[in-house]
């Protein structure tokens, strides 16, 4: 549970439309909780299923989630290695909009950026999540783009082949995350927050209380 949390705590810090982490301790983690009326959000596979977007919209989560991808394997160093449309959430933008800015954005507001409409896809579950500089890293990855692929091509988006989608977020330049190999869990800490004497890891954020919290368990 300790990797889920330190995987997601270094997305978030890098701005990828992700769950805010808030505590850990042995298999449970606790994180924002992104729903409506105490109903999780939906994941893309459910939202498929039912229909609830056209094919046109489907096509701009295709695009978001692939610079989520390269947001994530870039500035956080990381890649997701379980990415599909069962990892994927559509969430009520307001709920994550204020975490989606970094240094890396010029300017998220101005026309060059992605549009934005009311929903925004959210990784979810890093439990699995590898360095890029893991010896699978690679064959991670492209596991990862094919699954995406495969899922927005079936729901009539127009997608890159696997391999032009594997160039496009390696080949990216946006600054990553300031934590070098081998020193994630003392930089995180020190940066966001602290192990307490009873073996909790507790993030917090300007003494931010959090009023929705979900929470999952290996």
């Amino acid at each position: 549970m300790w990797q889920e949390f330190r995987n997601l705590n270094r997305a978030f810090l890098a701005g990828v439309c992700c769950p805010r982490p808030i505590m850990s301790k042995e298999n449970v983690l606790f994180m924002s909780f992104l729903g409506a009326d105490g109903w999780p959000a939906p994941t893309m596979k459910e939202v498929a299923e039912l229909k609830l977007h056209k094919q046109k919209k489907m096509q701009d989560f295709y695009i978001e989630i692939a610079v989520q991808v390269v947001r994530l394997y870039i500035c956080a160093q990381l890649v997701h290695g379980d990415l599909s449309e069962y990892n994927i959430l559509l969430v009520p933008s307001d709920q994550v909009r204020g975490q989606v800015g970094s240094d890396a954005d010029v300017d998220i507001e101005g026309p060059d950026a992605i549009p934005v409409g009311s929903k925004r896809a959210v990784l979810i579950d890093f439990a699995q999540a590898v360095s890029i500089h893991h010896p699978q890293s690679r064959t991670l990855l492209e596991r990862d783009c094919a699954r995406v692929n495969s899922f927005f091509k079936s729901c009539g988006a127009e997608v890159l082949t696997d391999e032009d989608l594997l160039e496009f977020i390696t080949s990216a330049s946006w600054e990553r995350v300031d934590i070098e190999e081998g020193e994630e869990e003392e930089e995180v800490l020190v940066e966001k927050g602290e192990e307490e004497e009873d073996g909790w890891t507790t993030i917090s954020e300007n003494g931010t209380e959090f009023d929705d919290i979900s929470t999952t368990t290996r």
